[in-house]
């Protein structure tokens, strides 16, 4: 999105270098760590600093959803359970979606889910912003359901 949406010299090799470290990383032969992600946090928020608003906040929100959704999900399991909101355990949605799916297949449904509706609504000019907001909803709430469905397992 950012290679689409920001004319910038500098982000054509930015996006090379991450094409490449993805590559070594899934193959285990490099790791980007902590300080690697932080620059690289850094760097997409000083080009999205100097670019204006290239996305707008209904975009920001969609790619915030799935993940958020994710977080307050596990949040609420825990405490439920009596346990502390912040403690480690397998039942994201990546977790259950690993033991189902092998992590190549996990990795490209989860960016879908992320990134597709995004996509979308910048292809419709933000018109129908509200509709993939609800479908993000249901698909996600449909994946949870039959990933943690004791039948389907």
């Amino acid at each position: 999105m950012l290679f689409f949406k920001i004319d910038n010299q500098f982000i054509t090799p930015i996006i090379v270098a991450l094409i490449f470290f993805l590559i070594l990383n899934f193959n285990n032969n490099s790791f980007l760590g902590n300080s690697g992600s932080y620059l690289l946090g850094f760097v997409i928020s000083y080009f999205f600093s100097i670019s204006g608003n290239i996305f707008s906040a209904e975009q920001i929100f969609l790619v915030m959803l799935i993940p958020g959704l994710d977080m307050l999900r596990v949040s609420v399991f825990r405490i439920t359970n009596k346990k502390h909101p912040f403690s480690p355990d397998k039942s994201h949605i990546h977790y259950l979606m690993l033991s189902k799916f092998k992590f190549y297949q996990t990795f490209i449904i989860i960016q879908s889910l992320i990134i597709l509706p995004v996509i979308m609504d910048d292809f419709f000019k933000n018109e129908f912003t509200i509709f993939f907001i609800i479908t993000s909803i249901v698909i996600y709430s449909s994946a949870i359901y039959f990933l943690t469905w004791k039948k389907f397992k």
